[in-house]
């Protein structure tokens, strides 16, 4: 995929035309007339370690903006993670779930298989590993303690 650029593409769409951005590309879309908007940001297997950054990102400046407050002694958790679901769409606890799922659907699905080329199914998996392994080993707290305070305490056995 071509390199995003560094400055915003700027773009007037006019009446019966159809914009696509790639992923990760900054842009700034001028309509002439009314219009619908169709927007899905997609997370794909060669993206999930910008979105490791982005909720790392964004999970400092929860932080940042709660000891700003004198709230960081004050909100558990399972809160944070709350605030960052609102923020960004999703949580911590929510993107490891999905890092698992897509490595387990990738190596077991059969018609996953059948569609995806092997260089492809082998190049997102080691994608999905090294991610997996990066949140695994730096996040703070542990995405063990997440998962107690997003799911519950059921889950904390199965964990360890």
């Amino acid at each position: 995929s071509p390199s995003s650029p560094s400055s915003p593409i700027k773009y007037t769409q006019k009446p019966g035309t159809t914009v696509f951005v790639p992923s990760t590309w900054k842009h700034e879309v001028t309509n002439t007339a009314e219009t619908i908007s169709l927007n899905h940001n997609w997370i794909a297997p060669c993206a999930v370690d910008l979105m490791f950054e982005c909720l790392q990102s964004e999970s400092v400046a929860i932080d940042k903006e709660l000891e700003a407050w004198g709230l960081t002694d004050t909100v558990t958790l399972e809160e944070k993670e709350k605030m960052l679901c609102s923020a960004c769409g999703m949580n911590m606890t929510m993107f490891m779930v999905m890092l698992v799922r897509a490595a387990v659907l990738k190596l077991c699905d059969p018609e996953m298989k059948k569609t995806t080329r092997p260089q492809s199914l082998l190049k997102d998996l080691a994608s999905l590993s090294q991610t997996l392994h990066t949140v695994c080993t730096t996040l703070d707290p542990p995405i063990s303690d997440r998962y107690q305070a997003v799911l519950g305490d059921d889950t904390s056995a199965s964990l360890s």
